[in-house]
Parts: C-alpha cells; structure tokens; sequence
C-alpha cells in the first residue's frame, strides 16, 4: 500500500502528473474505439462523387 506519509509536495505533483496522463491517454483510446464504430457512410459517399 502508498505511504502517503512519506510523500512530499515532489511526489505528489509526480502522482498527480500520472493521473493526468493516464486519464488522458484512456480517453483518447475510448476515442479511436469510437471512430471504428461510426458510419463513415457520408465520407465514403462524398469521396465516390468526386
């Protein structure tokens, strides 16, 4: 378990930082999952056009 007693303002800012990061990158892949799932329908139709 973290022994947030020993953690300092240093730390901290390192964890915090992590969260960040983590948190950005997980909604990031749920994005990229999404665009798989999208009708591109109206992109491809336009492209076929011209």
């Amino acid at each position: 378990m973290l022994a947030a007693q020993g953690f300092g303002p240093l730390e901290w800012t390192f964890v915090v930082a992590l969260v960040v990061l983590v948190g950005a990158a997980g909604v990031f892949a749920l994005y990229v999952v999404a665009q798989l799932f999208r009708n591109p329908t109206r992109r491809r139709a336009r492209q076929e056009r011209g």
